[in-house]
């Protein structure tokens, strides 16, 4: 395990976003990572995860953790159990915080505890206490990197993390005299052999941060000199072997959008879906910096065959038209031919052109692929199986998953309603789960409207769509239903008016076609149906048509 402080001689120098950051790309790179809020007095780390931004309690920190011995004068048998798994990024991350900073108890048992008795007193227990915080953490946590936010300035806190607990320390500082002397101070206390608790070097990588970006060559000039500088003002420190301070400092410009809105800037996710920017640049300069003796060329190799893929896999979800869509489907298939993902996508994509047996072939490869069943994959299964009528298939195949989510429930119902010798009560039950859930209510309504209408019930089959319709007057799948239901009730002029309506606002006539060819068969020679479709140029579903 890898002990990393991140300091500051003073806030607002964009620490604490520093620190998630570099967590962020370990855990794209499969290190486990665990970080403790230490800046007690302060504490944010919490907030910049998403986790607990939405509103996830923080019911235990360090805080809590350091009242439990200060009052029982016992250390606590685990440190597991104050902190908490965080699953918002792509792999998943531990997180220790200070504690709720919301809460009146966070703040009594932070005034609570006597630090000079912890560090200094006759029976003074803090370093002991400490040492054996980090060994509890590296034996139920195991992470490769422990990543502490330190408190500002001297502190007790900030001395033991410092000396006792970082193998290494990132200090960031912002260009003003204040934070360049007081980080002058603590990178000489830190080199400074005497002060050392435990016989170990400490490796020393210096950052300054929120300088202005230079857009004329004379701010370009007046930031080398500043960079310059900063150097010279640590260049004659050395460690206690004799070797040099590594003076040149990870340079972190300020950014106007993450002073609106504070962002990650690395992170795998992040990364695939955007050309790296400036300060996702010199993000990525502090990680090589801090991880230079860590990495394996192999696992650099294959965190970027990674992100490469991931890429192409994000631009096929982001690409608009058939053609480009599938000439990167069939780019990706040739570099990875036994991808999971790859081939969800095609299935995804061959199902929204109409070629469900090709869909279905891929899907299955999908599944085939996958070591660990993944239930979107047998959710896809189910609804290509839908469209292709095999609704007995279908029906197997999520009915195992139909309590995973609103979306499975939903094509669970579908399945039942449109299966043979489904009995009634089982439908009402399972629309009236649907109900509560959290799924789209138009949708609902707009199934409960199919429903009724295969049962003759032409007027609660009536009251559910005009209930969908106003929900979302938009959705043109609700007007083809509607004209479904007028042309059982014979209404052929209504019939016509809305299927008019579902064109025009861009129904998918082939899908619904093959949904309900009783309906539909019936128009097949109707010259004044058949005149509809050539204006919307149709002329896949005239000859689709032709063969029911």
């Amino acid at each position: 395990m890898k002990t990393i402080a991140f300091y500051s001689y003073k806030g607002g120098v964009g620490r604490t976003l520093a620190l998630s950051n570099i967590a962020m790309r370990l855990a794209d790179f499969g290190k486990k990572v665990v970080m403790l809020d230490f800046d007690l007095e302060a504490p944010g780390l919490h907030c910049k995860f998403a986790d607990f931004s939405k509103g996830k309690s923080l019911n235990k920190g360090i805080v809590d953790y350091l009242y439990e011995f200060h009052k029982n004068h016992q250390i606590p048998p685990s440190i597991k159990e104050y902190g908490k798994s965080m699953h918002n990024t792509t792999r998943p991350m531990f997180l220790i915080p200070a504690g709720n900073p919301n809460s009146s108890d966070y703040w009594r048992k932070l005034s609570s505890i006597n630090w000079f008795e912890l560090f200094y007193g006759e029976q003074a227990l803090g370093v002991p206490f400490f040492l054996d915080m980090k060994q509890k953490i590296e034996k139920e946590l195991a992470p490769d990197y422990f990543l502490i936010d330190t408190r500002t300035g001297i502190t007790d806190i900030s001395n033991l993390t410092l000396s006792l607990l970082a193998d290494q320390v990132v200090i960031l500082s912002a260009n003003n005299k204040e934070n360049i002397e007081g980080c002058q101070r603590i990178v000489r206390s830190i080199l400074n052999k005497e002060n050392a608790l435990l016989e170990q070097k400490k490796d020393i990588i210096l950052s300054l941060t929120r300088i202005p970006s230079p857009t004329t060559p004379e701010e370009k000039l007046l930031e080398e000199n500043i960079r310059r500088r900063f150097q010279f003002q640590f260049s004659d420190l050395s460690y206690p072997s004799g070797e040099p301070l590594n003076a040149v400092p990870v340079v972190i410009h300020s950014n106007r959008e993450m002073e609106y809105n504070e962002c990650f800037k690395l992170g795998y996710e992040k990364e695939i879906r955007s050309t790296p920017d400036t300060t996702a640049n010199e993000y990525m300069e502090l990680f090589e910096r801090i991880t230079a003796k860590d990495l394996t060329q192999k696992e650099i190799q294959k965190f970027n065959e990674e992100k490469a893929r991931g890429r192409l896999l994000c631009r096929i979800r982001q690409a608009t038209g058939k053609t480009m869509v599938f000439e990167l489907l069939e780019e990706a298939e040739k570099k990875y031919p036994n991808d999971s993902e790859v081939q969800y996508l095609y299935a995804t994509n061959l199902l929204i052109i109409g070629k469900t047996s090709e869909a279905l072939i891929q899907i299955e490869k999908a599944i085939d692929s996958v070591k660990y069943h993944r239930t979107s994959y047998f959710l896809k299964k189910s609804e290509i199986l839908c469209v292709m009528g095999r609704y007995n298939e279908a029906y197997d195949v999520i009915y195992p998953f139909r309590t995973v989510s609103p979306n499975y429930l939903f094509i669970y119902c579908q399945t039942l309603i449109m299966k043979k010798n489904t009995s009634s009560e089982e439908i009402a039950n399972t629309i009236e789960l649907l109900k509560n859930s959290s799924y789209n209510m138009g949708d609902i309504y707009n199934l409960i409207a199919v429903y009724e209408r295969m049962r003759g019930n032409y007027d609660e089959a009536l009251k559910n769509i005009y209930q969908a319709l106003e929900l979302d007057k938009e959705e043109s799948m609700y007007y083809s239903t509607l004209a479904e239901i007028k042309a059982e009730q014979n209404d052929i002029p209504q019939f016509y008016l809305n299927i008019d309506i579902a064109l025009d606002k861009g129904l998918d006539l082939e899908y619904t076609i093959k949904q309900v060819p009783e309906i539909y068969g019936k128009f097949k020679n109707d010259e004044k149906f058949i005149s509809l479709l050539k204006r919307y140029e149709k002329y896949n579903e005239i000859e689709l048509l032709q063969q029911l």
